[in-house]
């Protein structure tokens, strides 16, 4: 379905993770941008939530940004079908290594281009 995406159009989906000791749900946006670009947004308010944007304005309570979107992701590495195995399988899945760190630093870096 990520592949057939018309540019403009959006695919949610729920994910998260799920671990022996439980896990944590999430909502995912994946944006056909263009025919040349993707967008992927993670709505985020809880586990986790500490990878995303936050601001002290309301000192002594620190305040996170709900979604972080990760734009300019190039067609082959958001249809990279391990990479959407691996966002898959966080949920669908109960495994010790399914945690937020999976998605922040592993997923996320390697659709903004950075691994």
């Amino acid at each position: 379905r990520v592949r057939a995406l018309a540019p403009g159009r959006c695919l949610v989906l729920t994910g998260g993770w799920q671990d022996p000791r439980g896990g944590h749900l999430v909502l995912y946006v994946i944006e056909r941008v263009s025919v040349h670009e993707y967008a992927f947004v993670v709505c985020n308010t809880g586990e986790g939530a500490h990878y995303h944007p936050s601001s002290l304005e309301h000192y002594p309570k620190q305040k996170f940004l709900a979604s972080l979107r990760i734009g300019n992701i190039a067609p082959e590495r958001m249809q990279h079908e391990g990479a959407l195995f691996l966002l898959l399988r966080l949920r669908w899945t109960t495994k010790d290594f399914n945690t937020p760190s999976q998605l922040y630093e592993v997923l996320m870096p390697y659709w903004a281009g950075h691994p």
